[in-house]
């Protein structure tokens, strides 16, 4: 529910947090009270109220039975545990930041890059001004994180939260449809629009081979466009070009009915920003980067 505890007690109303709420006290609650169940294991039954009143109850099942009236919980140190255990807190944290994101808002980032909202929510505070937040899952639809989109174009995760294979469909892709993915939320969503593809943003280009082969599983008869970025700016510092390595290899990961196109800046000097497909629509306006996709898939005959 997003609830920050603090204590955990039974048979006591308790008022709480939200998560990552710096002031109040009182809107948000929990009372949790033991359920007897058949030989002698004990369940809990926990009720809550979150923002807007919003109440809820959640049952435990399955707890050995315990010879007193006390139910003593031992959480691990820190140290003790495991990176999967620190993902799956994480991951809690994240669901309850995104239960409590609105699905209507405004992000300045995203105004200011000109695309729209696709399957996120939104969040605004003195801590990320007017941000986006796009969720990040596994294949299976498991929310681990999310993206925070913050008004100065920082991008943030819950902290300590899982990001490798992760990503967003920014709309749901029948088995069958062409299908592309892009690094960032922004240069996916801007190869949607321009060209009608259902999109998905793999967050970074380290993840594009892993996202690609999980992409190829759910989808097994589509084809895969991969929207690269173009990073001729590393090049120039004596890099690879990471955009297109990565598609590279994401590529040589999924086999076949998959291609690249990435964005050309025909006499603009290498730069950080003119890397992506949002970078060149910007630069050539929507008229040249919509015939110049559509001639890339064409040549690229997927």
């Amino acid at each position: 529910m997003g609830l920050e505890v603090e204590t955990f007690e039974i048979g006591k109303l308790t008022r709480c947090q939200k998560i990552d709420q710096s002031q109040g006290r009182g809107e948000y609650a929990y009372h949790s009270r033991l359920s007897k169940m058949k030989k002698g294991y004990v369940g809990l039954i926990t009720w809550c109220r979150g923002r807007g009143g919003e109440q809820n109850t959640l049952r435990t099942y399955g707890l050995p039975p315990s010879h007193s009236e006390e139910l003593i919980i031992q959480i691990p140190s820190e140290s003790a545990q495991h990176a999967s255990d620190k993902y799956e807190k994480a991951a809690c944290k994240a669901y309850g930041f995104w239960q409590h994101s609105s699905f209507i808002g405004y992000s300045s980032y995203l105004y200011k890059k000109g695309v729209g909202s696709y399957g996120i929510r939104f969040c605004s505070s003195e801590k990320y001004g007017n941000a986006a937040v796009v969720p990040m899952h596994d294949e299976n639809g498991k929310l681990w994180s999310c993206q925070i989109l913050n008004d100065n174009g920082s991008k943030r995760m819950i902290a300590g939260s899982r990001a490798k294979g992760l990503f967003h469909r920014l709309k749901e892709p029948k088995n069958g449809d062409i299908i592309g993915i892009a690094e960032s939320y922004v240069t996916a969503a801007t190869c949607m629009e321009l060209s009608g593809i259902p999109m998905v943003s793999c967050f970074s280009a380290d993840n594009m081979p892993l996202v690609a082969a999980s992409i190829r599983k759910l989808y097994p008869r589509s084809s895969i466009i991969l929207f690269a970025d173009n990073d001729r700016h590393l090049e120039e510092r004596g890099l690879k070009n990471k955009g297109l390595l990565m598609a590279k290899k994401a590529i040589d990961v999924v086999g076949k009915s998959i291609c690249m196109i990435e964005p050309e800046f025909v006499g603009v000097a290498p730069s950080k920003d003119a890397s992506d497909w949002n970078d060149l629509l910007r630069i050539q306006g929507a008229k040249f980067t919509i015939e110049f996709i559509k001639e890339k898939i064409e040549r690229a005959d997927v």
